[in-house]
């Protein structure tokens, strides 16, 4: 037996899906703001790591990478993260969509019922 989703079925998945892209978006922007802050972090490491030390420049950049591999790693994974958040939040539009899609369907099923199918001008 197929369960059939009802019109109010429909509202109330749009509406949960509706809260979810909220959510998403709510999360985006604190994952963004985090990974700003990481990488802020990071480049003001690195700056005075390498105006801290001497050499060639090759052996400042091996010191500067050994001295900020932490920060490197937060920011880089803040970054991994806020690309994450924003790929959630384009898949729960894209639910949506496709639940606008799917309720304008049954919209057109249900005038048909009423109505039949009409023909010519």
């Amino acid at each position: 037996m197929t369960d059939l989703l009802t019109p109010r079925d429909l509202i109330e998945a749009m509406l949960d899906a509706s809260a979810e892209l909220d959510s998403a978006q709510a999360d985006l922007e604190t994952k963004t703001r985090e990974q700003a802050r990481s990488e802020n972090g990071y480049r003001k490491a690195r700056a005075n790591a390498y105006l801290g030390t001497s050499g060639t420049v090759g052996e400042r950049e091996a010191f500067v990478d050994k001295a900020t591999g932490q920060e490197r790693y937060a920011a880089h994974l803040s970054e991994g993260l806020a690309k994450a958040a924003l790929e959630a939040v384009r898949s729960r539009r894209t639910q949506l969509s496709v639940l606008q899609t799917i309720s304008s369907a049954v919209k057109e099923e249900l005038a048909m019922a009423r109505t039949g199918p009409e023909y010519g001008p």
